[in-house]
């Protein structure tokens, strides 16, 4: 079964840090596993997250692998995880597993 679709076609938010001038971050509408959410689209990553809540909510009945892996995001901030779970993702006319 198929959600609604967001309203728009992206929206942007505003972020900002102490060292930082302020960005407007790209996001976007996509399709996960037949589930409409809105994601922030980054095409330069090697992986591709969710939060805690999007899997609880709507990806609970898919198994998690646990891994020891350590995730290091693009500042080199660690960042904890509860695993890896294979979606589907679609943007678009894109299509991918991750």
């Amino acid at each position: 079964m198929y959600r609604n679709p967001p309203a728009t076609d992206h929206r942007t938010i505003r972020i900002s840090s102490l060292r930082m001038t302020p960005v407007y971050l790209p996001y976007v509408p996509i399709l996960l596993n037949k589930t409409f959410i809105t994601a922030l689209w980054d095409t330069r990553a090697e992986k591709s997250f969710i939060s805690e809540e999007v899997y609880r909510r709507y990806f609970s009945y898919r198994p998690r692998q646990k891994i020891k892996d350590e995730v290091v995001m693009a500042q080199g901030a660690l960042c904890c995880h509860l695993g890896r779970v294979e979606l589907q993702i679609q943007i678009r006319e894109y299509q991918k597993t991750w």
